[in-house]
């Protein structure tokens, strides 16, 4: 599993939110080192609300600073608990999972049709209520799109460039940079409404009445809890403003007054426009809403959609696929492809899991806050509370990876460790790293590393186990190795050119190393080899086909690779790395990547789609080969 602190400090060098740089800030002060040579790799962000990024920066201070703790890994197995031994079913054909529900922007064109920019994609309303959805998998740059402007023909804004969307599908604006935005103060203009000849114009700041270019701040409705106005619309002579977490309200001669009705879970309005006589609010999380005569309904996207884009890890557990969001808790993705989600509200620790693995017929689940959670299938709670003596955890890896085959634990309470029924080896043990050292845990009992020279002030940022070798990777001293009692280290003098770690995977002798910077490595020896380089951005996932994640009797044990870039999803074949089309990998700034018996899923920053195998053969014949 990936580092953490490279992600929030692209998200903190990014993001102009100020809950993000905490967040940052929080891991900066752990980790006791700076931030001058770590690029920018053009992570881009959406808002996050400031006060949820402190309460996680004043847990974090909890847990470090009393008990000296630092960051620590964790590395786990796969089972399934009390149930007959099965693989878990995935679909034959390609599926897209995106946060259409996340709405950015709304506009209706002349035909009046309602389009929506959303963090999934484009849907479109026809005046008849039939949806349509535009992704990736239809050609656009990205699914994360910021805007749509309709005129003669549909333009739309995605974060990795404009494209237009016509009758002959979605073509690329080739040569366009993005359209400028207007500023109020300084401030970007987030909306604008013109009532009877008046203009206003909102930023995350304030509003403003604008005369000859001059603006004048209107005073906002002083009972409100609204953080902000992000978006405005007219309603014959009233201005309709949306205060962002506190709905709908309504200005009529300097007077403000409360929509109601409402739905409260579409607090967070992000957009409005109006379809005829009827207003249309776009949510934040929930997706469209139509004010008609009968009262406020939702528009059916007419597609699945997630609550949150932004995956940070995969597992599959109980027969279903589990994804890790920045913000929103877990989703949990069964078979028949419904999503449902799970947060705070349901038994987590908190809404912001980093990580997850399988061990002892549990689903464990990371949270930036260091806690790590257990769920037996039916209820959540603390794991490993008082067994490790630096209790932050900040990564997982286990050698066989994060999936459940549905092979049967010793008993319903036991940790204990099992044979794999797919292989005469038994299944690895729970590795965790942190500040200074690192543990094992073989389902009883517990051995510590926290006393040895070699990982004295340094922090671990990826551990992972292949026979009776240890791989400990580090933030600024590079790659371990542990077997019989000793370390052996490869820095620059064994060809590592990086020395952060970002992720590693380790299968059947074989061994691939993601870096910050660097590139992708693979041991060789007693050195290090380069085997792909994507410009100078982060390896921030790295999964074998087979090895720890297939059974035995597949045949394919670490004859492939796949890495997570902010680039996209590269693939190895034959030796040779290309990069999956993002037509299947659902675009680029990909953040996690779990080989399964069945494909491959991706957890992008926009996106989580599932690649059957056969669709990863035919469709890598147009990938985009990268030189050795």
């Amino acid at each position: 599993m990936r580092s953490e602190r490279w992600i929030l400090h692209e998200r903190a060098r990014s993001s102009g939110t100020l809950g993000v740089k905490l967040e940052y800030q929080a891991f900066a002060l752990v980790t006791q080192t700076g931030v001058g040579r770590m690029p920018v790799q053009g992570y881009r962000h959406g808002t996050r609300k400031a006060t949820e990024r402190i309460i996680m920066m004043f847990a974090l201070w909890k847990t470090v600073v009393p008990c000296a703790v630092g960051f620590v890994a964790i590395s786990m197995v796969s089972c399934f608990p009390g149930k007959a031994a099965r693989v878990l079913p995935e679909p034959e054909t390609p599926r897209l999972f995106t946060a259409v529900d996340t709405v950015r922007s709304l506009t209706v064109d002349r035909d009046g049709t309602l389009w929506a920019a959303t963090a999934g994609g484009v849907v479109a309303w026809s005046v008849d209520g039939k949806a349509r959805v535009w992704t990736t998998a239809d050609g656009m740059p990205s699914n994360d799109v910021d805007r749509i402007v309709c005129d003669d023909a549909v333009r739309v804004e995605t974060s990795a460039g404009p494209c237009w969307i016509g009758r002959e599908g979605v073509t690329a604006d080739e040569g366009a940079s993005r359209e400028s935005t207007d500023e109020v103060n300084g401030q970007p203009v987030l909306s604008t409404a013109d009532v009877e000849g008046v203009r206003y114009e909102s930023t995350a700041t304030g509003l403003y009445r604008v005369k000859a270019s001059h603006p004048v701040e209107v005073r906002l409705p002083a009972e409100s809890k609204g953080s902000h106005v992000s978006a405005l619309c007219v309603d014959g002579g009233k201005l309709i403003a949306a205060l962002y977490g506190d709905g709908l309200w309504s200005m009529l001669g300097g007077r403000w007054s409360r929509v109601d009705g409402l739905p409260e879970a579409c607090v967070d309005v992000t957009a409005l426009t109006r379809r005829g006589a009827n207003l249309i609010a776009g949510s934040g999380s929930r997706g469209v809403w139509e004010l008609r005569k009968t009262g406020w309904s939702k528009l059916d996207p007419g597609a699945a959609g997630l609550v949150s884009p932004d995956i940070e890890a995969i597992a599959s557990f109980e027969g279903a696929t589990w994804a890790s969001t920045f913000d929103h808790g877990l989703l949990r993705i069964s078979a028949d492809g419904s999503v449902t989600s799970m947060t705070k509200a349901d038994g987590l620790s908190s809404n912001y899991p980093r990580a997850m693995t399988v061990f002892g017929g549990r689903l464990l689940v990371r949270h930036a806050s260091g806690v790590l959670d257990a769920f037996d299938g039916r209820v959540w709670s603390r794991a490993f509370g008082h067994e490790l003596p630096r209790a932050y955890v900040s990564a997982v890896d286990a050698g066989r990876g994060s999936i459940d085959y549905g092979l049967r634990p010793p008993g319903p309470q036991s940790w204990g460790n099992r044979t794999d029924s797919s292989s005469t080896r038994p299944t690895n043990r729970l590795l965790i790293g942190g500040w200074g050292g690192w543990a094992s845990f073989d389902g009883s009992s517990w051995a510590y590393h926290y006393d040895e020279s070699e990982l004295k002030g340094r922090v671990v940022t990826a551990i992972a186990v292949d026979g009776d070798t240890v791989w400990i990777g580090t933030q600024n001293a590079g790659l371990l190795a542990y077997r019989d009692g000793k370390y052996v280290r490869y820095q620059e003098a064994q060809g590592l050119a990086d020395d952060w770690v970002t992720a590693i995977a380790a299968s059947d002798g074989r061994v691939l190393v993601g870096t910050y910077t660097g590139g992708l490595f693979e041991v060789d020896g007693d050195r290090v080899r380069n085997v792909l380089k994507v410009e100078n951005f982060a390896m921030r996932s790295v999964s074998f086909d087979g090895g720890e994640d297939m059974p035995a009797q597949s045949g394919r044990h670490g004859t492939q690779a796949f890495v997570a870039t902010p680039k996209g999803v590269y693939v190895e074949k034959s030796g040779a790395w290309s990069r999956m089309p993002s037509t299947l990998s659902g675009g680029l700034e990909s953040q996690a990547v779990l080989s399964t018996p069945g494909g491959v899923w991706v957890g992008s920053h926009a996106a989580l789609a599932f690649v059957p195998r056969a669709a990863i053969d035919e469709g890598m014949t147009g990938g985009t080969p990268i030189p050795r």
